[in-house]
């Protein structure tokens, strides 16, 4: 994924204008060059990176406080070489 995040048009089936974006500036507290994301049922939104993972608050638009943690703390089975996440 790199630095840069790209937002994908489903309706018109195109990345939208001005796109990519660097991760820093929508998702602070979040590394360069993460593994993958995942957003769960209950809305949060996790980033993988190596082994460890960042719990992302979408409302105060950062990185919880205590984070990043290993993987394997939470993500039970999950191996701490993941390169993709899908839903």
């Amino acid at each position: 994924m790199g630095s840069n995040y790209y937002r994908y048009n489903e309706s018109r089936h195109v990345i939208d204008p001005g796109y990519p974006r660097p991760i820093s500036d929508h998702w602070k507290g979040v590394p360069s060059s993460i593994d993958g994301v995942f957003r769960y049922a209950n809305g949060i939104t996790y980033f993988f990176k190596g082994n460890q993972y960042y719990r992302f608050n979408d409302t105060s638009l950062n990185v919880d406080p205590g984070y990043p943690r290993p993987i394997s703390d939470y993500w039970k089975g999950v191996p701490n070489d993941i390169d993709d996440v899908i839903r």
